[in-house]
Formats: structure tokens, sequence, C-alpha cells
């Protein structure tokens, strides 16, 4: 079981900077930590406010275009 390290907390805290939702804002973290490719969500305000992010090193997208992005 993997517990939430204080980097991903720190992380999410920066997060909330830009106007995500606190729970929105660990989950981005946790999927960054994790090394994650991609984070889907249908959520427009994740979508909107992460661009926002300049050093994120996860890349948002909707479902439809994660679909576009993994058939390249």
């Amino acid at each position: 079981m993997k517990f939430i390290t204080e980097k991903e907390k720190s992380r999410a805290l920066e997060f909330l900077i830009f106007g995500i939702k606190p729970l929105d804002a660990l989950h981005l973290a946790l999927a960054e930590s994790g090394q994650a490719d991609y984070f889907c969500t249908c959520d427009d305000n994740i979508l909107k406010k992460s661009k926002q992010i300049i050093d994120l090193e996860v890349k948002v997208l909707s479902p439809v275009d994660l679909v576009q992005e993994i058939e390249k």
C-alpha cells in the first residue's frame, strides 16, 4: 500500500493556486508522481486550469482527446 508523501501533498498544494479543487489537485499530483503519461478527465475545470501549469509532468486530456492521442 502506498501512502501519500509530503512531496505529493506539497505538489497538490501548488495546483490549488491555479484553481484546481483539493481532491482533484491530489489526484493530479499522484498521477504525476506515478509518472503517468496521461491524466484523463471529463472535468472542464481541470482541463482548463491544468493548461496554466507550465511544469506539469503529465498530459491532461479529455477522453476524446486521449483516444486521438493514442491513435497517433
